[in-house]
């Protein structure tokens, strides 16, 4: 049984900085200003922003373009997924882009692999444990 998978990027249902675009220190308006800073993007968002219990997720998703001169490599990657109301379709927030996908479209474009999980309280704990936005965990992927 042939099974084709599309993996166009899906469209998404909204763009929200979720209070990350402007900080004290960085303006992180731009694509450009936000590319690489995914860690730090989606932990504030958790931490300081206004997600209610969204839940902070370090994993790997496959990447788009090159990493260090190696083409669509496997990337260590941070976003958040969104608590949404009873009976609806969980969501994703994507801290590069802004965008919100539908969870199970999102996964399946980027390819998204689960490795830790923080809720709020976790989250800022490791913030002060850490001294660092994340990557809180070994991973095998840069």
């Amino acid at each position: 049984m042939l099974v084709i998978i599309d993996l166009t990027k899906p469209m998404p249902i909204t763009q929200d900085y979720m209070g990350t675009d402007v900080t004290d220190e960085d303006d992180y308006s731009s694509f450009a200003t936000r590319l690489g800073n995914c860690y730090e993007l989606a932990a504030r968002a958790v931490v300081d922003g206004d997600l209610g219990d969204g839940i902070l997720v370090h994993g790997s998703v496959h990447g788009r373009g090159s990493y260090k001169g190696k083409p669509h490599q496997r990337i260590g990657h941070a976003w958040v997924v969104l608590n949404t109301e009873p009976g609806e379709p969980r969501q994703v927030w994507e801290p590069i882009t802004g965008e919100v996908y539908l969870k199970r479209d999102w996964y399946l474009y980027a390819r998204a692999q689960e490795e830790r999980l923080y809720d709020e309280t976790t989250a800022r704990i490791n913030l002060l444990r850490h001294a660092t936005y994340g990557r809180w965990h070994d991973s095998q992927y840069p």
